[in-house]
């Protein structure tokens, strides 16, 4: 005889996944905020063992302690979400796929964190520490989307965008870079010049300068691509504010690494600029998602149950037979 409690429960997981990936995506953006301040405050080295932390689970909660503690118990939330994603899409099985890879990123990325502490922050491993939770936010926003027909667009604006996301995710890991090697005020507190020159003196002041010649290149690119997007696709009112976002959080982005550079790496500013990257690129891929051949179709109505459909559904349109 089925354990109707067991019933009750796997029913649960599936009444609305969508809410538990956005959650989970949501959850998964503040730890990549948290790391930033972890980093910028020097506190990564606060607990110098692994997974405990001064040889407990409860620390005194103060210093350094504070941030790179609450950084591991906020990523032990997310791998407990991301390990109930594939459990909750289990009707979908493109979706529950896509579910599975982000459990194994994650896993990655915990043994990542692991190493920077016992190997003592080796830069390499600390810049995939952050491009892995970058792919994880790309998988759940993916995960996050309610069903909805792609927007049809050309050939050339599709790859347009795809173009803005693969600078901007070459721009977030040479950020890794910059900051990771401590470069990040190699040429002086000028936003403009390196050190009052045009041409860097200490070789690796051209990381830095390359970081902010690509800042003033992919500027270009994504405001052209997303204009590229507004005139040549039929957009509906969310998509239209979703290219807007794009086109202001490129903006923001631009003002918090000059303001970043003058104010010597203050942490606010350091942490505002990685999370603003971030939501620039989940802005970018879900205008991405929505094209044609897109992703927007990978939850189906039929994976959500009906009564987590029909709360996606437009009024106006009857349910599926």
């Amino acid at each position: 005889m089925r354990n109707p409690h067991r019933s009750a429960g796997a029913q649960w997981l599936s009444v609305n996944p969508i809410h538990l990936a956005r959650l989970t995506l949501i959850t998964t953006l503040c730890l990549i905020g948290l790391g930033g301040v972890v980093h910028s405050t020097g506190s990564s080295l606060a607990c110098p063992d692994w997974p405990l932390c001064h040889g407990t689970a409860t620390p005194p909660m103060v210093g350094g302690i504070l941030f790179e503690h609450s950084h591991r118990l906020l990523a032990l939330a997310v791998l407990v979400l991301v390990f109930a994603l594939p459990f909750a899409f289990r009707a979908c099985p493109r979706a529950r796929t896509l579910a599975w890879i982000g459990v194994a990123l994650v896993v990655v990325q915990a043994l990542l964190g692991a190493t920077t502490v016992i190997l003592r922050l080796p830069p390499l491993v600390s810049i995939a520490h952050l491009l892995c939770a970058t792919t994880l936010l790309a998988i759940l926003l993916a995960l996050s989307l309610a069903p909805s027909p792609s927007i049809e667009a050309s050939g050339p604006t599709r790859r347009g965008v795809e173009l803005a996301i693969g600078a901007l995710v070459a721009q977030i890991a040479l950020g890794a870079v910059v900051r990771h090697l401590g470069v990040g005020l190699v040429c002086g507190t000028d936003p403009f010049l390196c050190a009052g020159s045009l041409v860097p003196q200490n070789p690796l002041a051209w990381i830095h300068v390359a970081h902010r010649a690509l800042a003033i290149g992919l500027a270009v690119l994504v405001v052209r691509s997303v204009r590229g997007v507004m005139r040549g696709a039929a957009l509906g009112g969310r998509e239209r504010r979703l290219a807007m976002a794009v086109i202001g959080l490129v903006v923001a982005q631009v003002a918090l690494g000059m303001l970043t550079v003058f104010r010597a790496i203050d942490v606010v500013l350091v942490t505002a600029h990685l999370v603003v990257a971030e939501l620039l690129l989940l802005c970018l891929l879900g205008i991405r998602y929505r094209l044609a051949p897109g992703i927007a179709g990978l939850v189906t109505e039929h994976g959500l149950g009906a009564r987590a459909a029909a709360r996606f559904r437009p009024p106006h349109e009857a349910p599926s037979p």
